[in-house]
């Protein structure tokens, strides 16, 4: 800030020096002019030098003549070189700057009759009252550029003080450290730049506490079947346990194992930035149906009735078909799971917005479950005790499953009890059947 406000300064002192002398140049010109016209009304030539002599010699400034024959006489005939005595014959007056080793020299000459008169002043005689004019310029200039730097100075400290704090605070946070104190500040900016670092350490603590959470709960759900693994791995060792209980023990904990693997790399998929899709056109009627198909056995040994509903004769929306596959047979598996037996399961497909839901009639969801029910881990730990759960992963992966394929997982509780699950896609395709 010191810096610019210098460099400023110095430019505002150049350009009105500059101003200045150009000024001080054009008044000098008009002075000239205006004594020569006033030396040139005196009478003949004669008369006009002497008036012109006499008025050069009291104010300090220069005087040239020529005569018709081209000679030069006065104090200025060095300035004078051939050419502007010609231009001073053939035009009849003459203006000029010119630049010498010591000063320049302004002048001006007119013809009176046959003889040139020339009139001239240099720097070194400038009116005192014009030197005057530029030397309180500067010194306005000089304070003002050390007011500039002095007020910068304790701007930029002003500033820089709550940023520095700041930036201390954040190194904190990425050591580690959470829970930090940020400085506040009365600047509107820095004070912005302040409530985002609290937000983010308080987001940071949420979600890092939500994720030891996770882990606790995952290597809780793990260590289960792993502890069951080993013991009839123990007995089967020592020959206490016949080995078909064992064998049938061991790989039903191993399968209950491998799905929480599954799910933890599923999600990990989902979170990743390289997740790609195969986008097409869809029709939802097509997902549905193949769904139902592959999950109609299943629901038969578990006693409930797996039913199709289709609303329209297609729903076509653009998306990657194997996906929103997965994504519907995520919902089935959940609804035939907390079904109880002779209940029913619902798939109900509709175009307006192109919709697939997933309605059961099981034991369903208060207004705080639905809240939350995306929630990794949250209804596993609510209901773990007392209705079948899964892993605890499943809607979490429904629902980021629904985000990266454009639309969006709504949980509800119908009227009839049980829970509706229903992805929304927002934009159908623009596509005629």
């Amino acid at each position: 800030m010191i810096s610019v406000t210098a460099l400023v300064g110095l430019v505002a002192a150049l350009l009105t020096l500059q101003l200045l002398r150009s000024t001080i140049q054009d008044q000098t010109r008009s002075e000239l002019r205006d004594q020569l016209q006033i030396v040139a009304s005196a009478g003949g030539s004669d008369e006009a030098v002497r008036a012109a002599v006499a008025w050069a010699e009291h104010t300090g400034a220069m005087w040239a003549t020529v005569s018709a024959d081209g000679v030069l006489q006065g104090t200025a005939r060095e300035v004078l070189d051939q050419e502007l005595v010609a231009t001073l014959r053939t035009q009849g007056e003459v203006s000029d700057l010119q630049i010498r080793p010591s000063e320049p020299v302004l002048l001006e000459g007119v013809m009176i009759g046959a003889t040139g008169l020339v009139l001239a002043r240099t720097d070194q005689v400038l009116p005192d009252a014009s030197r005057e004019l530029i030397r309180r310029v500067l010194a306005v200039l000089f304070l003002g550029i050390l007011a500039a730097v002095a007020g910068g100075a304790v701007l930029a400290r002003r500033i820089a003080r709550p940023l520095v704090d700041t930036a201390a605070m954040a190194a904190l946070m990425a050591e580690g450290q959470r829970g930090v104190t940020v400085p506040d500040s009365e600047i509107r900016e820095v004070h912005e730049v302040a409530l985002a670092l609290r937000a983010l350490d308080e987001a940071l603590r949420t979600s890092e506490g939500r994720q030891r959470e996770f882990l606790l709960s995952i290597s809780h759900e793990m260590r289960t079947p792993l502890t069951a693994i080993r013991g009839y791995g123990e007995a089967l060792a020592d020959q206490v346990i016949s080995s078909d209980r064992a064998g049938a023990v061991i790989q039903s904990e191993a399968v209950r194992l491998g799905r929480f693997v599954d799910d933890l790399l599923e999600l990990a998929r989902l979170e990743a930035d390289d997740f790609t899709l195969n986008e097409s056109v869809v029709d939802l009627v097509d997902v549905a149906a193949d769904a139902h198909g592959a999950w109609q056995g299943h629901a038969r040994q578990l006693d409930v009735a797996l039913t199709l509903d289709l609303r329209d004769p297609y729903a076509l929306v653009e998306t990657d078909a194997q996906r929103a596959r997965q994504l519907v047979d995520g919902l089935v598996e959940n609804a035939l799971r907390v079904s109880p037996p002779h209940a029913s399961v619902r798939i109900e497909v509709s175009s307006r917005p192109p919709t697939i839901a997933v309605i059961d009639n099981g034991p369903g969801l208060t207004e705080d479950d639905l809240a939350h029910a995306f929630e990794r881990g949250v209804l596993r730990a609510r209901y773990a005790s007392a209705r079948p759960v899964g892993t605890g992963l499943g809607l979490s992966i429904a629902a980021r499953l629904a985000g990266r394929l454009g639309a969006t997982l709504r949980a509800s509780s119908p009227q009839q009890g049980g829970t509706a699950f229903t992805v929304s896609w927002v934009s159908p395709a623009d596509v005629v059947s």
